[in-house]
């Protein structure tokens, strides 16, 4: 009687799921003396937040699933999906901010839905998710389309009102009418990531009419808005 075994099965999606986790909280260092106790003590929030994050990730994906967007087996096979899984895990970690959370989430997804994405491309999409603050992310989405930006918020900016780009932001963000250094300080990291078309100086002085005023966002920053949304 022939008594070899074939090959083991491939893993299915949930042992996958748990592969990625575990790999994840295990490359959190460890260290001797206070800096490892800190990080005894770090590790469970830590892995807390990658747990959740991942759970909504599978969660959404298999929603997907059901709408027949995908297939699981198909997605968790792709190279380019849980590279960009696993670096979405380890940006989860490090931030707490709601928006960003769901930016990963809804990157994540988008590589699922699209494998075509240029996986170098994702990767600089993922880091600037990362890198970036919740105000950079939220300034750029206003900027993209300040009058479609002004209905999805209520927001309502003297209509017919002649003026540049930086008078609609301060508006509309109000705590930064005292910062506008900081102001520009953001913008200029957004220009100098290639994520809007105008210098922070042309920001306060290019002025056209609210009504008829142009994207700021260049077509790598049209590019990464579209990744960041829930697909």
């Amino acid at each position: 009687m022939n008594t070899e075994k074939g090959p083991p099965d491939p893993p299915g999606p949930s042992d996958v799921w748990q592969t990625i986790a575990r790999a994840a909280v295990s490359a959190i260092p460890v260290a001797g003396g206070p800096a490892a106790e800190l990080l005894d003590l770090l590790r469970l929030p830590v892995a807390k937040r990658q747990y959740e994050w991942l759970s909504d990730v599978a969660a959404r994906l298999k929603q997907l699933e059901a709408e027949k967007r995908l297939s699981i087996g198909d997605v968790i096979q792709s190279d380019a999906f849980v590279s960009a899984t696993v670096r979405g895990l380890d940006a989860a970690r490090r931030t707490a901010d709601r928006e960003k959370i769901e930016a990963l989430r809804n990157g994540i997804l988008n590589v699922a839905l699209a494998q075509s994405l240029d996986e170098s491309l994702t990767q600089l999409f993922l880091d600037w998710i990362d890198r970036l603050t919740l105000r950079h992310l939220r300034l750029l989405r206003a900027a993209d389309d300040p009058q479609e930006w002004s209905k999805q918020h209520d927001f309502v900016y003297a209509p017919g009102r002649t003026g540049p780009i930086a008078d609609f932001l301060v508006a509309a963000f109000p705590d930064l009418a005292d910062r506008r250094d900081f102001l520009d300080l953001m913008w200029t990291e957004l220009f100098q990531s290639g994520l809007v078309t105008i210098p922070a100086a042309d920001m306060h002085h290019a002025s056209s009419n609210y009504g008829s005023w142009p994207s700021r966002t260049s077509e790598i920053g049209k590019a990464f808005l579209r990744f960041i949304e829930n697909p």
